[in-house]
């Protein structure tokens, strides 16, 4: 600790307290590198990677849970995406904690739900395009329905919907976003008490998650339980 202070370029003309913040920063940072290495020593031969996002206050204000989410629908089977406790980076969130099969390890900073992709591509993880747009629209309709703004929210989902439903890729993670976008349209109508628009969007939820069912029955192709479908709204099963 003491030689990581030696080290520290101390900023002059600032008070004790934001000297003695900066050096504990230098320390923790130094402390961090020691522990977990940098990216470039250890990722050649990887077979399967951990991602561990922080789930501390700090990192939950600064939207982990929607990178979690996001890293979540997009990893391939091989790869855990898991809440984690802080890694004592707090306001450098989101942090991601990445461990490979063979033991290296490191943390990312600033994973905003629409870096997942990037992230895991960093650590040749391949995203199909189609699905990484996919969830950084549905990223982009969340901020709007917080924003007020149905009618963008609505457009966004609609079009990350098409997007889905016209790749030629129709994976198991591909069934799952769609179906979350479906039911997030459906909720959006019944906000609008639009209630055939709700009804007719449940039944395409419906649809998919049967499909999920049968992927589900057919064989091991991803584990789905930790994302396992939600059930389509109550309105549609009444009528």
């Amino acid at each position: 600790m003491i030689g990581a202070q030696q080290n520290c370029p101390i900023k002059q003309g600032v008070s004790k307290e934001e000297s003695a913040a900066h050096i504990q920063a230098h320390c923790r940072g130094h402390l961090l590198r020691a522990r977990f290495g940098g990216v470039s020593q250890c990722w050649t031969g990887a077979t399967s990677l951990e991602l561990s996002v922080c789930g501390s206050s700090t990192c939950r204000k600064q939207g982990s849970n929607n990178t979690l989410r996001a890293l979540e629908d997009l990893v391939p089977a091989g790869v855990v995406a898991r809440s984690a406790s802080c890694f004592g980076m707090c306001g450098y969130g989101p942090n991601v904690g990445v461990t490979s099969s063979d033991g290296c390890s490191s943390v990312e900073n600033a994973i905003d739900p629409e870096l997942a992709p990037d992230l895991l591509a960093r650590f040749g993880i391949h995203v199909p395009s189609d699905l990484a747009q996919a969830v950084r629209m549905r990223v982009s309709a969340a901020q709007e329905l917080l924003d007020g703004d149905l009618d963008d929210s609505e457009s966004t989902l609609s079009k990350a919907l098409r997007v889905l439903e016209t790749s030629h890729i129709r994976s198991v993670r591909c069934l799952l976003l769609e179906h979350d976008l479906l039911l997030r349209l459906s909720q959006l109508h019944e906000k609008r008490a639009d209630t055939e628009r709700q009804l007719d969007t449940a039944r395409r939820a419906i649809k998919v998650q049967d499909c999920l069912f049968r992927a589900h029955s057919s064989g091991p192709k991803r584990n789905l339980e930790p994302k396992a479908p939600r059930h389509a709204p109550a309105l549609l099963l009444a009528g």
